[in-house]
């Protein structure tokens, strides 16, 4: 048996909230984004299955997969960023409209309120 001091953590922040859940299944997540770095999550265009959405393809790791855990998942659908709808938007649009703001407000269609799987 092997006893090993356990730390605190370096940094603690709050990575984001959810503000509204909506009748249609969608909900509203606020996130905060990092002082030194990306937000964590990749988008993808989703295939004509899915109408062409954009959707969340992977977390940057498995602790971000983690926090994130009950406000978004992979294959959940981002309909709007800040109030703006979003599906005609390139990808590269959507990351320029995630790229220098430190508050987003999402509004998210869960994979699991999905019933066209």
């Amino acid at each position: 048996l092997e006893i090993n001091s356990v730390e605190p953590p370096k940094m603690l922040r709050s990575i984001g909230k959810l503000l509204e859940i909506c009748s249609d299944g969608s909900k509203v997540v606020e996130l905060r984004k990092p002082p030194d770095g990306p937000i964590g999550f990749y988008i993808g265009r989703g295939t004509a299955n899915y109408d062409y959405g954009i959707f969340i393809s992977r977390f940057s790791d498995e602790s971000l997969e983690k926090l994130f855990s009950g406000l978004m998942s992979v294959g959940d659908e981002v309909i709007e960023i800040n109030q703006r709808p979003i599906r005609d938007l390139s990808l590269d649009d959507v990351y320029g409209l995630m790229a220098d703001k430190s508050k987003l407000v999402l509004r998210i269609f869960p994979i699991a309120s999905r019933r066209d799987l």
